[in-house]
């Protein structure tokens, strides 16, 4: 299930996204906005991007999230899944 929210922008590479699925959590509500502290991970660019202001943008990781996020296997699975997806497909989201 996907949730739709407002309209936001990739802060690495300015992709618009208007949609958020929670991989990696079976137990986390689809139809629940994200919230703050949540991780956005973008189709175009596959970078990990954090949700704040209460859901409503994203913003680029701290150093220390960036490490977290490198040590948890199960975020670097969806990048990874994201990856190999987006190099096998011609119509997959790009980056502007």
């Amino acid at each position: 299930m996907t949730y739709r929210h407002l309209e936001l922008t990739c802060p690495v590479c300015g992709y618009k996204i208007d949609s958020a699925s929670y991989a990696g959590a079976p137990d986390r509500d689809n139809h629940v906005p994200p919230v703050d502290d949540d991780q956005s991970v973008c189709l175009a660019c596959s970078s990990i991007n954090v949700f704040t202001l209460r859901g409503t943008a994203l913003r680029l990781p701290t150093a220390d999230e960036r490490a977290e996020f490198a040590r948890n296997p199960e975020i670097q699975r969806v990048v990874q899944a994201l990856i190999t997806a987006k190099d096998r497909s011609d119509s997959w989201p790009r980056a502007k």
